[in-house]
């Protein structure tokens, strides 16, 4: 049982790790647009104008804070 709680807790430890890495979205696009030929790698856009637009709440919701999102972005993050 033990053992059981130990393991428990290395892994809800780890899963706390993976979560304080925060994604940085460049809002210059001029900066982005440079760090992306620097880099080699492709720009990803996301415009948004609003915090009531259901799509863009929807998009949030169901991509942007998905594990398999983060680390893409992680893995492709240009910073």
């Amino acid at each position: 049982m033990k053992q059981l709680i130990f393991c428990l807790a290395i892994l809800l430890s780890l899963n706390g790790f993976t979560q304080q890495q925060k994604i940085e979205w460049h809002t210059d696009v001029n900066n982005a647009v440079n760090i992306s030929l620097q880099t080699g790698k492709p720009l990803f856009f996301f415009f948004t104008g609003s915090d009531w637009c259901g799509w863009c709440k929807k998009l949030v919701k169901e991509v942007f804070v998905k594990e398999e999102f983060k680390a893409w972005a992680s893995k492709n993050n240009s910073c």
